[in-house]
């Protein structure tokens, strides 16, 4: 099922798949995983959200080549609380 903007009352249309998202730490603020998901924006009001991940992280900050996999992605950065 896709998903519903509440506000538009709209269903919402895929955007990108294999969308990059890094889930920081908040304690100092870094870099801790990164995810891939897909984005979707609602057609009335542009509404974004990102959904569909995986089981786990592509990747982990204590993984060797995290700094590798972080430069080739242009990723939407999220702090975990």
């Amino acid at each position: 099922m896709r998903p519903v903007c509440v506000p538009c009352k709209r269903t919402m249309r895929p955007e990108q798949n294999g969308f990059t998202v890094v889930t920081m730490t908040d304690d100092p603020l870094k870099p801790y995983q990164i995810w891939h998901g897909d984005k979707w924006k609602c057609p009335g009001c542009a509404a974004e959200m990102v959904t569909g991940f995986g089981k786990g992280p592509i990747a982990q900050s204590y993984q060797g080549d995290f700094q590798d996999e972080l430069s080739f992605y242009s990723p939407l950065e999220i702090t975990d609380s």
